[in-house]
């Protein structure tokens, strides 16, 4: 069984490395200009077979098999976010910057604190031996080290060791004049790279499509700030129960517990199999939600690829006094800008173009495709095409009625009445 279940997971690395792959080939082929969305994308996957593949060489290692599959199962959350919450790829992008500045920050402080413990080492160490040579009692001086090891084992440090080969003023020197501004340096260096992203990420498509188009750099951080915790998160993509099963099973063993303290590190065959059954499952849906995200599927496969069309492709029948019907493809991408792109269905369960965000009700009852009057969201859920659902019916405009979607029944007869149409849909 553990053969089998290891096999699996070697499949399903080999799948990983497949989309990370199909990534690179889909921006490189289709001019890709959401370069956050995906290259992201490509740094979650890679994150995620670096850790794999680091337990499939020590596969037999409790803590080492409960921390991957935790991280995992918190990755597989991430990527149903990002699917459910257009703003979480952003927040994800931007937060690095603010854990490098957090940890930075937490540095420079323990540097600081141990600059002050190095000054009140080296001011006892005057103190001492000056009071040692005014009373000629040179042999006190080698009780110095040891009331200064007395000092020191009240503390936990990470520089001061050092102090004693160097001496406490020069190591004092040292942590202030180079440890420091170097950590200070590289600390300013990624503030700045902060605030950098912040004016070019107001600037974003996908940024205004969420916040507006007046948002200014000041504001991006309480916009994409995430206070969350991870049951929180886990419950707004529908893993609550999960996510206690998981901080159960993996707290216990990844933190110093009587359990992990009192057990045998090596891991059990029933354990092992019991958590690789996990961790292929998890595997395989945070690569399945990629794919889906990244719409790799449509932008790869070349019976839907966007491509130019040909004037005599134009769907246009006599059939209800010459009114646009469907060709299948969105129809302001293939009327308008001359491309074929297929729509999927989103999580309204309207289809969209995932190209210009177009949605569409399919109103079958009457064979009529009616185009709301808002844009999606671009929260792809299926990979249902509609030039299989909709082809030949007829392009109408779509109302609200009463908190749902109708169609208006008002039929396009020329380009320009569509484009019009097509212009007035925020």
């Amino acid at each position: 069984m553990k053969k089998i279940l290891k096999s699996k997971t070697l499949e399903l690395m080999n799948e990983i490395k497949k989309t990370v792959n199909d990534i690179e080939k889909c921006i490189s082929e289709n001019n890709i200009r959401e370069v956050t969305k995906y290259s992201t994308s490509k740094s979650i996957l890679g994150k995620v077979y670096f850790l794999v593949n680091e337990l499939l060489s020590n596969e037999n290692n409790l803590m080492s098999i409960a921390s991957t599959l935790r991280f995992s199962f918190e990755t597989l959350i991430h990527t149903l976010l990002i699917i459910e919450e257009p703003a979480h790829i952003l927040h994800l992008r931007y937060n690095q910057f603010i854990h490098f500045i957090e940890k930075h920050k937490k540095l420079l402080n323990r540097i600081e604190e141990e600059i002050l413990l190095l000054k009140q080492i080296e001011d006892f160490e005057k103190e001492y031996s000056s009071e040692c040579f005014a009373n000629s009692k040179l042999q006190k001086l080698k009780e110095l080290d040891q009331k200064i090891d007395e000092i020191l084992k009240f503390h936990i440090t990470m520089f001061v060791e050092d102090a004693k080969f160097n001496g406490y003023g020069f190591q004092q020197y040292l942590l202030k004049e180079k440890i420091y501004k170097q950590y200070n340096s590289a600390l300013k260096k990624i503030e700045s790279k902060k605030s950098e992203y912040e004016k070019i990420i107001v600037e974003n498509k996908m940024f205004q499509d969420i916040f507006g188009i007046n948002i200014q750099p000041s504001q991006v951080q309480k916009k994409l700030s995430d206070k969350r915790s991870w049951e929180e998160k886990s419950r707004k993509v529908n893993l609550e129960k999960e996510y206690q099963l998981m901080y159960d099973l993996t707290s216990s063993l990844i933190h110093s517990t009587s359990y992990s303290l009192l057990t045998n590190p090596e891991i059990s065959l029933a354990e092992s199999e019991f958590f690789y059954t996990l961790l292929n499952q998890y595997l395989k849906r945070i690569n399945t939600n990629i794919r889906a995200y990244c719409l790799l599927d449509l932008y790869l496969n070349e019976n839907l690829v966007i491509v130019n069309y040909e004037q005599d492709d134009i769907y246009k029948t006599d059939i209800d006094n010459n009114a646009f019907k469907t060709n299948g493809y969105c129809p302001q991408c293939f009327f308008i800008d001359k491309k074929k792109v297929s729509m999927l269905v989103n999580s309204s369960d309207y289809f969209e173009c995932p190209r210009c965000k177009l949605q569409i009700l399919n109103y079958a009852p009457s064979k009529i495709a009616a185009i709301l009057p808002t844009r999606g969201k671009g929260k792809i859920f299926s990979t249902e095409c509609s030039e299989i659902w909709i082809k030949n019916y007829t392009i109408s405009k779509a109302k609200v009625v009463a908190n749902s979607i109708e169609p208006e029944l008002s039929f396009f007869y020329s380009i320009k009445e569509l484009k019009s149409y097509l212009d007035s849909i925020k």
